[in-house]
């Protein structure tokens, strides 16, 4: 945690890093706003689990996974009329019962399906260079779970 001033400091170092000598930075946070000022690519990982991948205009301005919604979601914007204490929705849905076989985020989702719950979601290629951990894109090619990052460098 530094304030704001230094913060843009050490982000703009690290970009000029990157930019002047062509190095990788792997930038871990739970600030999407600030790897977005850095990155040119982003894993949003969520338990552990690779939840979306891409270039990191694609991924913060539409993200498709549930998960990164929210994260982009809860980025502070000026808005006077946004409720910023409002309470955390009931993370239970009725109907479907949780379970931890399927999708880390069910247990959080509104909207999630019992194929959420029954297993964990393949990685599919949603587009060049960019993948999401979903059932709701089973229609797209899988890739292999066991390196996410991979789909970055295709």
């Amino acid at each position: 945690m530094v304030d704001a001033s230094l913060r843009a400091t050490v982000l703009w170092s690290l970009r000029k890093l990157t930019d002047e000598h062509g190095i990788s930075i792997c930038y871990i946070t739970h600030n999407l706003a600030t790897a977005y000022q850095v990155s040119d690519s982003i894993l949003v990982l969520y338990r552990t689990h690779l939840a979306e991948a891409g270039g990191v205009e694609q991924v913060v301005t539409a993200p498709c996974h549930p998960y990164t919604q929210l994260l982009v979601s809860e980025i502070p914007r000026a808005d006077t009329a946004r409720g910023w204490l409002t309470q955390d929705e009931e993370s239970r849905r009725d109907g479907l019962a949780l379970s931890t076989a399927g999708c880390s985020l069910a247990e959080r989702r509104p909207f999630a399906m019992p194929a959420c719950l029954a297993a964990p979601p393949g990685v599919y290629r949603t587009e060049p260079r960019r993948a999401v951990a979903c059932v709701h894109y089973k229609d797209y090619p899988t890739l292999p779970r066991r390196d996410p990052g991979a789909v970055l460098s295709i």
